[in-house]
């Protein structure tokens, strides 16, 4: 099987430009194109070099988090690392579920020209699944998003309680779940 390192990159470009606007768009964050552009052109970079197999070192995990965090420090400019973290941690959550949806889709389509090569999957059809996958999986995480948020509002998960010790009482709002 041939494979083209311009649809390789040209596939992780799209999928990780769709990631990075999806974790953007899910924590609200004011985006710039360019900055989504950039860091979705160093994401494909990656995975060309991973898929030449120039060094061991670039398809580790460690590099692979190391990538990511770049990515995304790149793409949004956290202001702190908790920030950095959160964004973070959307973005694996947001990728998760795009893989997921596009591997869900391979396994229901079956093709028959696909290839694995130090983690990057190619072929002469994924671009169209990867895609589809990355909206499907953006419908999910937007719906799920919007339930998680309209479940956990301050006003219905708090509520005011009294402890009594030995004749003395405290009113203290308490989360539902204590």
């Amino acid at each position: 099987m041939t494979v083209y390192l311009d649809v390789v990159l040209l596939e992780n470009l799209c999928m990780n430009y769709i990631i990075l606007f999806a974790t953007g768009y899910l924590m609200k964050i004011k985006m710039k194109q360019l900055r989504l552009a950039a860091s979705s052109i160093l994401g494909g970079a990656y995975a060309v070099i991973a898929y030449l197999e120039i060094l061991p070192i670039y398809s580790s995990l460690g590099m692979k988090v190391i990538l990511s965090i770049l990515m995304v420090y790149l793409a949004f400019q956290p202001k702190g690392i908790k920030l950095l973290g959160k964004q973070l941690v959307i973005f694996y959550l947001t990728s998760f579920v795009f893989g997921g949806c596009a591997f869900a889709l391979l396994y229901f389509i079956k093709p028959q020209n696909i290839l694995m090569r130090n983690g990057v999957y190619v072929g002469t059809y994924p671009i169209k699944i990867a895609l589809l996958g990355g909206i499907v999986g953006f419908i999910i995480t937007y719906i799920a998003f919007r339930i998680v948020k309209t479940k956990l509002r301050k006003k219905d998960i708090l509520y005011p309680i009294e402890i009594t010790l030995q004749e003395k009482k405290l009113s203290v709002k308490a989360m539902l779940d204590t």
